[in-house]
C-alpha cells in the first residue's frame, strides 16, 4: 500500500480498502505470532495544507501463542491510527511528522510496527483456567500477595491472641 503524492495533489484524498499480506520473515523474530490468517486496512489519505493526514484503521486475525501454556490462541486486532506526513521542505519542528524523502510512502512498514505493537505482552486462552495451583502453592497477583501478608497471623504470636489479659487470679 504505497501513497503517491501525485494522487494526493490530484485528488485532495485517497481512500484504500484492502488487504495486506505480511512477509513471514518481518515477524519471525516474534515469537507469539504463530500464523497471522488475515489483515485489513481501510485508509484514508487527504492533503492539509501542505501536509498529508493518513488515517487508518488495521484489522487483523491471528494466532498467538499462549503465555502460559504455548498452546496456539486466536486473537483480533482493531487499531485506529493517524500519521502525518511532509512530502516538502518544510521548518515544522515536530517529531510526530514524518518526512517523506521521495514521491511516495510506503505504508507497509507503518502497518507491521502498528500489528506488532497491538500484541498484548499476556495471551491467555479462553479454556485455561484463571489461576494457576498446585499442590501446596498457587500463582496470585501481588496485590493479593500483600493482603493475604496483612491478613496473616505470625505462628509466633498466634497464641498471644488466646492470653486473657483480664483475668485476676
Amino acid at each position: 500500500m504505497i501513497i503517491y503524492r501525485n494522487d494526493i495533489k490530484a485528488k485532495k484524498a485517497i481512500r484504500y480498502d484492502e488487504d495486506v499480506i505480511i512477509n513471514i520473515k518481518d515477524i519471525a523474530s516474534n515469537p507469539d505470532i504463530i500464523e497471522i490468517k488475515k489483515v485489513h486496512v481501510t485508509l484514508e489519505a487527504k492533503e492539509v495544507v501542505d501536509l498529508v493526514v493518513v488515517d487508518y484503521v488495521l484489522k487483523a486475525d491471528l494466532i498467538l501463542r499462549s503465555t502460559r501454556s504455548l498452546k496456539p490462541v486466536p486473537y483480533k486486532i482493531k487499531e485506529k491510527v493517524s500519521l502525518t506526513l511532509s512530502f516538502e521542505e518544510n521548518d515544522y519542528d515536530d517529531e510526530d511528522i514524518i518526512q517523506v524523502e521521495d514521491d511516495q510512502y510506503d505504508m507497509y512498514e507503518e502497518i507491521l510496527s502498528t500489528l506488532i505493537t497491538s500484541i498484548p505482552l499476556k495471551i491467555i486462552g479462553k479454556d485455561e483456567p484463571e489461576t494457576i495451583k498446585g499442590d501446596g502453592w498457587e500463582v496470585i497477583s501481588e496485590d493479593d500477595y500483600y493482603k493475604k501478608k496483612k491478613e496473616t497471623i505470625d505462628p509466633r504470636f498466634e497464641k498471644l491472641l488466646n492470653l486473657d489479659l483480664d483475668d485476676e487470679d
